[in-house]
C-alpha cells in the first residue's frame, strides 16, 4: 500500500518527537504543517536526484528544437518538462563505454533548458518530476521521512536544543544506503565495461 505525503510528514514529524498528527499536507495549518510544505519539494528533490530510482527514471523521444546550433554540437533538443535529472542518451548499446556513449551537455535559451547532442532523433534517459508517491516503495518512503525530519527540525523542535535533526540526518543516510542497496536488487545489468587501461594489459 502507497504512503501518501501526508503520511510521509507524519513520520517526519514523529521522527522529531512531535505527537502532533496531520490530517492533510496541503491544508494543515500547524507550524508542524507549515514547516513540512516549505521542506517538501527541496528533501524529495534532494532524493531524487542523488540516485537513478527505477521508479522514477523513464525514456522518451527529445523534441527537436534546432539543427547545427552551434559550431559544437549537431542538434539542441528542449529539456522535458517533467524531467528532474537527465541521466543519458540512449546509444544503442546497453553498457555503454567511454567510446560508445552520446555526448551531451545542458544550456538554456529564453524558453527554458536544451540539450545540446550530436545524436540524431535522441531519446533521454531521466529522473522524472513525480509527486503522487503511487509508485514509491517504502524504503524510500522512509528515507524521505527522515531527510525532511532533518531539515524542519529547527522550526519543530524549537530551535532542536537535543538535536533531534541531527540523529534523524544519520539515520537519514542509513536509511537511503538500504533502500539503493534494495532498488539496485530489483535489477540485472551487464557487468561494467573494461576500461582501455584494463584492455590494454590484457
Amino acid at each position: 500500500m502507497p504512503y501518501t505525503k501526508t503520511e510521509i510528514a507524519n513520520m517526519a514529524i514523529s521522527h522529531l518527537g512531535s505527537g502532533k498528527v496531520i490530517a492533510d499536507l496541503d491544508s494543515d495549518k500547524s507550524q508542524e504543517g507549515a514547516a513540512c510544505r516549505q521542506f517538501w519539494t527541496v528533501a524529495y528533490e534532494m532524493m531524487q536526484r542523488g540516485f537513478d530510482w527505477p521508479f522514477l527514471t523513464k525514456t522518451a523521444a527529445l523534441t527537436l528544437v534546432a539543427s547545427d546550433p552551434s559550431d559544437e554540437w549537431a542538434f539542441s533538443y528542449r529539456y522535458p518538462p517533467d524531467c528532474a535529472v537527465a541521466r543519458r542518451i540512449l546509444s544503442g548499446v546497453r553498457n555503454d563505454t567511454l567510446e560508445t556513449e552520446a555526448k551531451y551537455t545542458i544550456m538554456r535559451d529564453d524558453t527554458g533548458l536544451l540539450i545540446y547532442a550530436d545524436a540524431e532523433d535522441a531519446e533521454l534517459e531521466y529522473g522524472i518530476r513525480d509527486t503522487s508517491t503511487a509508485l514509491w516503495p517504502v524504503d524510500f518512503c522512509l528515507a524521505l521521512s527522515y531527510l525532511l525530519a532533518s531539515l524542519v527540525a529547527p522550526r519543530i523542535a524549537a530551535g532542536d536544543p537535543f538535536q533531534r535533526g541531527a540523529i534523524a540526518q544519520k539515520l537519514f543516510v542509513y536509511a537511503e544506503s538500504n533502500a539503493r542497496a534494495n532498488a539496485r536488487n530489483e535489477e540485472r545489468r551487464d557487468n561494467p565495461p573494461q576500461s582501455t587501461y584494463e584492455i590494454t594489459r590484457e
